[in-house]
Protein backbone atom coordinates (compact mmCIF):
# COMPACT_ATOMS: atom_id res chain seq x y z
CA UNK A 1 0.00 0.00 0.00
CA UNK A 2 2.45 2.28 0.72
CA UNK A 3 4.05 1.70 -2.75
CA UNK A 4 1.03 2.12 -4.20
CA UNK A 5 0.69 5.82 -2.23
CA UNK A 6 4.44 6.90 -2.93
CA UNK A 7 3.82 6.25 -6.65
CA UNK A 8 0.14 7.34 -7.15
CA UNK A 9 1.59 10.61 -5.36
CA UNK A 10 4.26 10.82 -7.67
CA UNK A 11 3.00 10.23 -10.81
CA UNK A 12 0.37 13.12 -9.92
CA UNK A 13 2.69 15.55 -8.60
CA UNK A 14 4.75 15.27 -12.39
CA UNK A 15 1.51 15.69 -13.83
CA UNK A 16 0.69 18.91 -11.99
CA UNK A 17 4.27 20.35 -11.91
CA UNK A 18 3.24 23.79 -12.18
CA UNK A 19 0.46 23.69 -9.47
CA UNK A 20 2.58 21.59 -7.28
CA UNK A 21 5.26 24.38 -7.34
CA UNK A 22 2.64 27.15 -6.85
CA UNK A 23 1.10 25.68 -3.57
CA UNK A 24 4.65 24.46 -2.60
CA UNK A 25 5.49 27.97 -2.87
CA UNK A 26 2.57 29.29 -1.18
CA UNK A 27 2.82 26.90 1.54
CA UNK A 28 6.12 27.71 2.87
CA UNK A 29 5.06 30.97 3.60
CA UNK A 30 4.95 29.80 6.75
CA UNK A 31 7.27 31.13 10.00
CA UNK A 32 7.57 28.15 11.49
CA UNK A 33 8.83 26.84 8.65
CA UNK A 34 11.21 29.34 8.17
CA UNK A 35 12.48 29.01 11.41
CA UNK A 36 13.12 25.40 10.61
CA UNK A 37 15.43 26.36 7.56
CA UNK A 38 17.39 29.05 9.68
CA UNK A 39 18.16 26.78 12.67
CA UNK A 40 19.18 23.74 10.56
CA UNK A 41 21.19 26.05 8.18
CA UNK A 42 23.02 27.56 11.93
CA UNK A 43 23.54 23.77 12.59
CA UNK A 44 25.22 23.21 9.29
CA UNK A 45 27.42 25.93 9.09
CA UNK A 46 28.26 26.90 12.50
CA UNK A 47 27.31 24.48 15.37
CA UNK A 48 27.48 20.78 13.80
CA UNK A 49 29.16 19.75 17.70
CA UNK A 50 25.40 20.92 18.82
CA UNK A 51 23.99 17.92 17.30
CA UNK A 52 26.50 15.33 17.81
CA UNK A 53 26.73 16.57 21.55
CA UNK A 54 23.01 17.13 22.11
CA UNK A 55 21.52 14.12 19.56
CA UNK A 56 18.44 13.76 21.46
CA UNK A 57 17.42 17.46 22.45
CA UNK A 58 17.80 18.43 18.98
CA UNK A 59 15.75 15.97 17.50
CA UNK A 60 13.29 16.01 19.69
CA UNK A 61 13.07 19.84 19.09
CA UNK A 62 12.16 19.13 15.48
CA UNK A 63 9.66 16.98 16.21
CA UNK A 64 8.21 19.69 17.99
CA UNK A 65 8.76 22.19 15.15
CA UNK A 66 7.36 19.26 13.06
CA UNK A 67 3.73 19.23 15.03
CA UNK A 68 2.83 22.84 14.46
CA UNK A 69 4.15 23.78 11.41
CA UNK A 70 1.50 22.39 9.31
CA UNK A 71 -1.18 24.05 11.09
CA UNK A 72 -0.15 27.93 9.91
CA UNK A 73 -2.92 29.61 7.81
CA UNK A 74 -1.37 29.07 4.35
CA UNK A 75 0.22 25.82 4.96
CA UNK A 76 -3.14 24.96 5.86
CA UNK A 77 -5.33 26.54 3.62
CA UNK A 78 -3.28 24.88 0.33
CA UNK A 79 -3.63 21.11 1.64
CA UNK A 80 -7.55 21.57 1.12
CA UNK A 81 -6.71 23.23 -2.21
CA UNK A 82 -4.74 20.54 -3.34
CA UNK A 83 -7.52 17.98 -3.15
CA UNK A 84 -8.73 19.70 -6.25
CA UNK A 85 -5.43 18.14 -8.02
CA UNK A 86 -6.56 15.13 -6.55
CA UNK A 87 -9.99 15.40 -7.68
CA UNK A 88 -9.54 16.96 -11.25
CA UNK A 89 -6.96 15.94 -14.71
CA UNK A 90 -7.38 19.28 -16.51
CA UNK A 91 -7.24 21.98 -13.73
CA UNK A 92 -6.01 25.74 -14.63
CA UNK A 93 -4.27 27.57 -12.05
CA UNK A 94 -7.16 30.52 -11.70
CA UNK A 95 -9.79 27.39 -10.68
CA UNK A 96 -7.21 25.91 -8.25
CA UNK A 97 -6.87 29.51 -6.57
CA UNK A 98 -10.23 30.32 -6.47
CA UNK A 99 -11.78 31.61 -3.06
CA UNK A 100 -7.88 30.84 -1.45
CA UNK A 101 -8.35 34.17 0.47
CA UNK A 102 -11.81 33.33 1.33
CA UNK A 103 -10.51 29.95 2.89
CA UNK A 104 -7.12 31.48 3.93
CA UNK A 105 -9.33 33.80 6.76
CA UNK A 106 -11.09 31.04 7.67
CA UNK A 107 -8.47 28.75 8.85
CA UNK A 108 -6.88 31.31 11.46
CA UNK A 109 -8.90 30.11 13.85
CA UNK A 110 -8.07 26.37 13.82
CA UNK A 111 -4.76 27.03 13.27
CA UNK A 112 -4.52 28.98 16.62
CA UNK A 113 -6.83 25.49 18.30
CA UNK A 114 -4.49 22.98 16.53
CA UNK A 115 -1.02 24.61 17.10
CA UNK A 116 -2.11 25.29 20.81
CA UNK A 117 -3.33 21.28 20.87
CA UNK A 118 -0.47 20.00 19.17
CA UNK A 119 2.42 22.07 20.67
CA UNK A 120 1.22 21.94 24.17
CA UNK A 121 1.01 18.07 24.27
CA UNK A 122 4.46 18.23 22.34
CA UNK A 123 6.16 19.57 24.80
CA UNK A 124 4.65 17.47 27.63
CA UNK A 125 6.29 14.56 26.02
CA UNK A 126 9.44 16.12 25.68
CA UNK A 127 9.55 16.98 29.15
CA UNK A 128 8.41 13.43 29.85
CA UNK A 129 11.54 12.56 27.79
CA UNK A 130 13.91 15.34 29.97
CA UNK A 131 12.14 14.06 32.91
CA UNK A 132 13.79 10.41 32.11
CA UNK A 133 16.96 11.28 30.78
CA UNK A 134 17.86 12.93 33.66
CA UNK A 135 16.84 10.18 36.39
CA UNK A 136 18.55 7.41 34.44
CA UNK A 137 21.91 9.27 33.15
CA UNK A 138 24.05 7.32 31.22
CA UNK A 139 22.14 3.71 31.12
CA UNK A 140 20.30 1.59 28.03
CA UNK A 141 17.65 2.16 30.39
CA UNK A 142 17.80 5.44 29.39
CA UNK A 143 18.09 4.86 26.17
CA UNK A 144 15.23 2.63 25.65
CA UNK A 145 12.95 5.17 27.82
CA UNK A 146 14.00 7.73 25.10
CA UNK A 147 13.16 5.53 22.12
CA UNK A 148 10.22 4.18 23.66
CA UNK A 149 9.19 8.44 23.81
CA UNK A 150 10.05 9.16 20.25
CA UNK A 151 8.04 6.30 18.94
CA UNK A 152 4.66 7.63 20.96
CA UNK A 153 5.69 11.23 19.75
CA UNK A 154 6.17 9.72 15.88
CA UNK A 155 2.53 8.35 16.49
CA UNK A 156 1.23 11.61 17.92
CA UNK A 157 2.81 13.93 14.91
CA UNK A 158 1.78 10.91 12.69
CA UNK A 159 -1.83 11.59 13.64
CA UNK A 160 -1.65 14.47 11.30
CA UNK A 161 -1.20 12.55 8.01
CA UNK A 162 -4.77 10.85 8.77
CA UNK A 163 -6.52 14.29 10.40
CA UNK A 164 -5.52 16.78 7.25
CA UNK A 165 -6.89 14.85 4.21
CA UNK A 166 -9.77 13.70 6.69
CA UNK A 167 -10.75 17.25 7.30
CA UNK A 168 -10.32 18.35 3.65
CA UNK A 169 -12.42 16.02 2.36
CA UNK A 170 -15.22 15.98 5.38
CA UNK A 171 -14.97 19.85 6.44
CA UNK A 172 -18.74 20.62 6.18
CA UNK A 173 -19.79 16.89 7.68
CA UNK A 174 -17.30 16.80 10.72
CA UNK A 175 -15.92 19.05 13.68
CA UNK A 176 -11.93 19.43 13.73
CA UNK A 177 -12.24 17.75 17.53
CA UNK A 178 -14.44 14.96 15.92
CA UNK A 179 -11.29 14.49 13.04
CA UNK A 180 -8.26 14.42 15.55
CA UNK A 181 -10.11 11.85 17.18
CA UNK A 182 -11.37 9.94 14.39
CA UNK A 183 -7.43 10.57 12.84
CA UNK A 184 -5.53 9.54 16.14
CA UNK A 185 -8.01 5.99 15.86
CA UNK A 186 -7.09 5.61 12.93
CA UNK A 187 -3.58 6.07 13.20
CA UNK A 188 -3.12 3.63 15.99
CA UNK A 189 -4.66 1.03 13.81
CA UNK A 190 -2.58 1.53 10.81
CA UNK A 191 1.11 2.25 12.53
CA UNK A 192 2.68 -0.29 10.01
CA UNK A 193 1.02 2.32 6.98
CA UNK A 194 0.85 5.69 8.64
CA UNK A 195 4.59 5.81 10.78
CA UNK A 196 6.83 4.67 7.66
CA UNK A 197 4.55 6.93 5.61
CA UNK A 198 5.28 9.75 7.80
CA UNK A 199 9.03 9.02 8.26
CA UNK A 200 9.54 9.28 4.71
CA UNK A 201 8.11 12.84 4.64
CA UNK A 202 10.33 13.67 7.38
CA UNK A 203 13.36 12.21 5.73
CA UNK A 204 12.72 14.18 2.47
CA UNK A 205 12.57 17.20 4.87
CA UNK A 206 15.26 16.78 6.47
CA UNK A 207 17.09 15.76 3.82
CA UNK A 208 16.37 19.05 1.90
CA UNK A 209 16.66 21.11 5.48
CA UNK A 210 20.15 19.98 5.73
CA UNK A 211 21.25 20.23 1.91
CA UNK A 212 23.95 23.21 1.97
CA UNK A 213 23.69 26.25 -0.21
CA UNK A 214 20.55 25.08 -2.28
CA UNK A 215 18.25 23.92 0.24
CA UNK A 216 16.10 26.84 -0.09
CA UNK A 217 15.08 26.49 -3.74
CA UNK A 218 14.59 22.97 -3.45
CA UNK A 219 12.28 23.65 -0.32
CA UNK A 220 10.04 26.29 -1.76
CA UNK A 221 9.46 24.35 -4.70
CA UNK A 222 9.03 21.29 -3.89
CA UNK A 223 8.15 19.77 -0.29
CA UNK A 224 4.81 20.99 0.34
CA UNK A 225 3.66 19.96 -3.61
CA UNK A 226 4.50 16.36 -2.86
CA UNK A 227 3.63 16.20 1.14
CA UNK A 228 0.72 17.09 0.81
CA UNK A 229 -0.74 14.99 -2.18
CA UNK A 230 1.03 11.62 0.21
CA UNK A 231 -1.29 12.78 2.61
CA UNK A 232 -4.52 12.92 0.25
CA UNK A 233 -3.59 9.61 -1.65
CA UNK A 234 -3.06 7.80 1.61
CA UNK A 235 -6.75 8.91 2.62
CA UNK A 236 -7.79 7.18 -0.46
CA UNK A 237 -6.20 4.08 0.37
CA UNK A 238 -7.56 4.06 3.69
CA UNK A 239 -10.85 4.18 2.45
CA UNK A 240 -10.34 1.41 -0.13
CA UNK A 241 -8.79 -0.37 2.68
CA UNK A 242 -11.89 0.32 5.08
CA UNK A 243 -14.82 0.20 2.58
CA UNK A 244 -13.93 -2.59 -0.27
CA UNK A 245 -16.25 -5.67 -0.49
CA UNK A 246 -15.14 -8.84 2.25
CA UNK A 247 -15.87 -12.18 1.66
CA UNK A 248 -17.15 -12.70 4.98
CA UNK A 249 -20.06 -10.85 6.76
CA UNK A 250 -19.33 -7.44 6.90
CA UNK A 251 -19.50 -6.11 10.44
CA UNK A 252 -18.78 -3.17 11.61
CA UNK A 253 -15.30 -2.55 14.21
CA UNK A 254 -15.98 -1.51 17.35
CA UNK A 255 -13.86 0.69 19.49
CA UNK A 256 -15.05 -0.12 23.41
CA UNK A 257 -18.91 -0.80 23.26
CA UNK A 258 -19.68 1.29 20.26
CA UNK A 259 -19.20 1.33 16.90
CA UNK A 260 -15.93 3.65 15.24
CA UNK A 261 -17.98 7.07 14.11
CA UNK A 262 -14.90 6.88 12.08
CA UNK A 263 -15.32 4.05 10.43
CA UNK A 264 -18.93 4.83 9.91
CA UNK A 265 -17.61 7.54 7.86
CA UNK A 266 -15.57 5.51 5.48
CA UNK A 267 -18.31 3.58 5.12
CA UNK A 268 -20.74 6.31 3.64
CA UNK A 269 -17.96 6.88 1.04
CA UNK A 270 -18.40 3.11 -0.68
CA UNK A 271 -20.61 4.52 -3.04
CA UNK A 272 -18.19 6.73 -3.94
CA UNK A 273 -15.29 4.74 -4.36
CA UNK A 274 -17.20 1.97 -6.07
CA UNK A 275 -18.44 4.88 -8.81
CA UNK A 276 -15.20 6.14 -9.74
CA UNK A 277 -13.87 2.55 -9.58
CA UNK A 278 -16.53 1.77 -12.29
CA UNK A 279 -15.61 5.08 -14.59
Amino acid sequence: MILRILKNAIVKWWKNINLTIVASLISSINPVFLFMFIYSNNIIFDNYKLLKQNFFPVIFFYLFLLSIVNFFPTTFTITLFQRRIIDNNNLNLKDFLSGFWKKLLQTILPWLGLTLFFGITSILIIFTGSFYEQMFPNSMFKILILLFIFFIFSIFISTQYVFFPLYVYEEEKIKISNAIKFAMEITLRNPHIVIPLFIIDASILLFLMFLPYVNILFITTFYYGISNIFKLYLYHELIKKYTEPKKYKNQMTKVGNSPSPWLELLQSKKEIIKNRGEK
